[in-house]
Parts: C-alpha cells; structure tokens; sequence
C-alpha cells in the first residue's frame, strides 16, 4: 500500500467503548450489576420477593414466549447470501471514498504551507471519540473546555478527520462542523438529556419476542430532529473541504464492522433524504445490542459498533512500515514532513474500578464483558502508538497520538436512570476542566491486562 495509506490509515482509528457505570474505590456488586441497562429491569424483578411471584414471573413467560412474534425480516437468507459481495463492494468502495478524500487534503494543506507564508503550517488532525452512553457527556464537555487552550501546539484545531462510534459519533458530528455554535449545541445535548429518551418495555422486558429491552424511539425522533438543514449543510462545507467524517456501526447479518463517511452523504444527497440516512446511521452507530432496537439500513440490521470494534486502524497494508530502507515520499512532497496528529478522546474510565463481585451469572457476565471491553481498548490504543511510532521513525513523516479519558480517581455518581442529568453534568464539567489544562493528555498506551507497575 502506498504512503497515503498510511496516513489515512492514521487517521481511520474510529474509537468506541460500551458504558459501564462505575465510581472509584471498592464496591459490592448487586446482583443485577448494569450491562447496558441489563441492570435496571432486574431490580424490577428483584422487588417481586413472594415465590409466588417467581413462579407467576416463570409461567408468564413460558405462556408469553410464544405469543409475542419477533418481526419479520423482509428479506431472505437466499437474497442475503447473494447480495453479500455487492454489500462487501460498497462498503470498501466509502473506504477509498474516504482515502481519496484525506489523500487530496493532506496534499492541498502541504502544498500550501510550503508556498503561501501566510498560510499555517501543514497539520493533519484526526480526532477520535470512543463509544460510552451517557458518560460521552465527559467528552462533550472536554471539547468545550480545549476550545480555550491558547498554546498553537495543543490548541483545539479545525479537524481533517474525525472517527466516531455509538455516543462518539453523535459527538463527533458537532465537532466535525467545528463552529463555536455548534460546540454549545453539542454540550446542551448532554447537559439536558430527554427525560423519556429511553423507557423501559413494561415490567418483563425479557420476553423472546421483544426487539430489545427499552424503546428508544423518542430518543431517536430526538437525533433526527437535530439532522436539520443546517446540520446537514455544515456537514455537507466539511465535505467541500475533502474533510472526512467517520461512523461505524455493526452488520449483525454480516458480522462485519462498517463505515460511512457522514459528511459525504450530506454533500452528495439532496438533504432530505441525506438527513434520513444520516440519522438512521447514527442511531445504528448507537443501537446498544439487546438494549436498544437494531436499526435496518437497506433491509440488513445495525447495532452499536462495540459490538465488533473498540479502537481500529483503517491500514490495509503495514509491510511497508516495518523496512527502513525505501523513500516513501509523495512527488509533491518536499524537505518538510508531513505532520500527523491523532487526539483519541475515550468517554470512559481506562480499567474497571475494584468491586467485590457476587457469585451470580448476571454479575459474573457483566463485569466479565466489562473486563474484555476495557482490555481490547487498552491494546487497540497500544496498536494505536505502535503505528504513529512507526511513522514517526521515518523522515518523511512527523506523527503524535495524545489521548485522554476520564480518571482512575473520579467518582462517578450512581443512578438507575441511563441518562441521569446530575450524572451527565457532572461528567460535563470535568471534562471542561481537563479539557482546558493541556496537561490532560497522555502520550504512552497502558499496558492491556493486569497493571503490575501503577497507572
């Protein structure tokens, strides 16, 4: 793969993480401990305490399993299997979409750095926001905070690419159009979160015909109607500008993970039907699997991006960065490097918090998942600096990642609610406070797994 791979391949580590509540310290699990809302309804059952209960609970949903009919998908195995090469082909054709686009930015940004000395240096900054429910409110929060660094190395820059799944996504929109307009719109969204954005489906939500745990649908009329005209339109400027915005989501009939690039919908669609599609994407990017209803896009079902990635480098080919011999330069490139800044932003904490598990298989289930979500983070930002120091150590490139997430240290404040506004606003202002101190940001991966030497 030629060079210009390479830094988009920089550039395509689209971030997510599953939401875990948690708070600092040691903690007693309940038996129903949260796995993205799993928690909420067996508090509910919990409450039932008469075996009488338990058994009217059993025989319900022996009776009740039956009556309550999964939907029908409209399309079948047979067109599922014969249209999976031409599903293959369309998503590694927004791929090279997406490559094509950073390729002529990168050359455009470079070009006029070395002519123009007015110009500003030539800088590629991707940002990278991972998954996280609720607590993306850190995240929005952050950006708002950064937009007041004055130093020009560590200041908030006008981002080439930006890469999002689940609540990263959502944030990541706002960031991508960049307007000190749209950073407090983005930071409004998860200070004042919908009070029926997610309701539980009755008291047995566990039924087998049930799509999935809550309706989210006012949470979903909510996304589209902020997929407004100007939306689409600020979108659609980046785009002009071979500016690339990335979200992920998951093809559970595939099993593959996907990708759209938002802002090249919105440039080459008339905007109603770009709005749709836009918000139909990012409501896939956010389909919690089990909790919240898969969302179809041209008859094949979505779910949230965790399901299948957590931190992710778009590289097709790294054989060429492992050999130091070899010019790897562009014609249009001269003496100066090509300067490559990643900014991962993860809306979680790095490791589980200590807590005292109770021998129950929803806990066990739960904190295992949340284990396996954090230690796969942990090595996809590892294989994230492994590849910028690769780059870097060739002269033609000058590349940094900086990442940042919410501390070991802070106590996050329980609720039963998903969305809980004193929760968010807390998470909101600390990140404006880290957001606004440079200092926040780390350079060096932690070691995935067992953390023998202290964080």
């Amino acid at each position: 793969m030629r060079p210009r791979d390479a830094r988009t391949g920089a550039g395509e580590m689209v971030g997510t993480m599953a939401r875990e509540p948690g708070s600092s310290g040691i903690e007693k699990a309940e038996p129903g401990a949260r796995m993205a809302g799993v928690g909420t309804w067996l508090r509910a059952v919990r409450r039932l305490r008469s075996a009488c209960a338990r058994v009217l609970i059993a025989a319900a949903l022996v009776a009740l399993g039956g009556a309550c009919q999964t939907p029908q998908r409209r399309i079948s195995v047979d067109d599922l299997m014969a249209q999976k090469s031409t599903v293959l082909r369309e998503a590694r054709d927004e791929i090279d979409r997406a490559e094509a686009s950073s390729n002529r930015r990168i050359e455009a940004e470079y070009r006029a750095a070395s002519t123009d000395p007015s110009a500003p240096a030539q800088s590629y900054d991707v940002l990278v926001l991972s998954g996280g429910g609720a607590f993306g409110a850190f995240g929005a929060g952050f950006l708002s905070g950064w937009g007041s660094v004055a130093d020009p190395e560590l200041a908030r820059p006008h981002f080439d690419r930006v890469a999002g799944i689940s609540t990263g996504a959502l944030i990541g929109s706002y960031a991508f159009i960049g307007t000190p307009a749209s950073y407090e719109s983005l930071v409004a969204e998860y200070e004042n979160p919908g009070k029926n954005w997610v309701r539980r489906r009755g008291l047995i939500p566990i039924l087998p015909g049930n799509v999935s745990l809550y309706d989210v649908s006012e949470f979903r009329r909510h996304v589209r109607g902020a997929v407004n005209p100007d939306f689409v339109a600020g979108l659609a400027e980046g785009a002009a500008e071979d500016r690339v915005l990335i979200v992920g989501a998951t093809n559970v009939d595939y099993g593959i993970f996907r990708v759209w690039d938002a802002a090249r919908i919105a440039r080459d669609s008339p905007d109603d039907e770009a709005a749709e599609e836009i918000a139909s994407i990012l409501s896939a990017s956010s389909a919690i699997p089990g909790a919240f209803p898969p969302v179809e896009i041209d008859q094949l079902l979505y779910v949230d991006g965790a399901a299948a990635m957590q931190v992710v480098g778009g590289m097709d080919d790294r054989g060429w960065l492992y050999g130091s011999s070899g010019d790897s330069s562009e014609p249009w490139q001269g003496e100066a490097p090509i300067r490559v800044r990643v900014w991962i932003i993860v809306n979680q904490k790095l490791r589980p918090d200590p807590m005292l598990v109770q021998s129950r298989w929803t806990t066990i289930a739960a904190r295992s998942l949340s284990i396996l979500l954090r230690t796969s983070l942990l090595e996809s930002l590892q294989d994230a600096e492994t590849v910028m120091q690769l780059l870097n150590a060739r002269p033609e490139y000058d590349a940094i990642l900086r990442y940042v997430a919410i501390p070991q240290d802070f106590e996050i404040p329980e609720s039963d609610r998903m969305f809980d506004p004193k929760t968010m606003r807390a998470l909101v202002e600390l990140g404006r406070r880290m957001g606004a101190d440079p200092s926040s940001w780390r350079t060096r991966a932690l070691q995935p797994g067992a953390p023998y030497r202290m964080d």
